[in-house]
């Protein structure tokens, strides 16, 4: 058993330096969001309605900028239970923000909540400060709950080892 634990501890201490030394990762938990995730410094809080195929939604933010880059973690409460279709929707307006295509998506899970993360190229800003981005997100639902985890930067901004972290670091409580 001490090996175990021991080796569980040499592998978490790999896995922090591998993030970059620079961010200050914290855990917040939002009110009201039952749930917390880690972001590197102390995030914005806002609100906005978002007209969607289930109806308008009040959607509550934590977000932070990293330089160039943009950390979000969100959550919403729909009238009917989150399903595939609102899923594709709401990835598709994510999507539709970068003028980009999805470049990968696979099937997630955290705690009760299922989802799928997906990875997209794309254009950040317009005119002459437009620049390739690239988004990765997560998206979850849990009965009427929706989850977003967002991350959109430029192909070399944050190391993908942080963007892991983050996304990893969302837990429902």
């Amino acid at each position: 058993m001490r090996f175990w634990r021991q080796l569980f501890s040499l592998c978490l201490a790999f896995g922090v330096a591998a993030c970059s030394p620079a961010l200050d990762w914290r855990e917040y938990r939002p009110a009201d969001g039952g749930f917390s995730v880690l972001l590197p410094q102390k995030p914005a809080q806002s609100e906005r309605r978002l007209a969607t195929p289930a109806g308008e939604v009040l959607m509550r933010m934590l977000s932070v900028r990293v330089g160039e880059q943009v950390l979000g973690a969100g959550f919403a409460d729909f009238p009917t239970p989150i399903a595939a279709p609102l899923m594709d929707a709401m990835r598709d307006a994510l999507v539709a923000n970068i003028g980009g295509k999805v470049d990968a998506e696979r099937a997630v899970q955290a705690g009760a909540a299922n989802g799928r993360e997906f990875t997209a190229s794309g254009t950040l800003g317009r005119g002459d400060a437009a620049r390739p981005g690239r988004l990765r997100a997560r998206l979850l639902g849990r009965g009427q709950r929706y989850y977003q985890l967002v991350w959109l930067g430029g192909p070399d901004d944050m190391s993908a080892a942080d963007i892991d972290l983050f996304l990893a670091s969302f837990k429902i409580e």
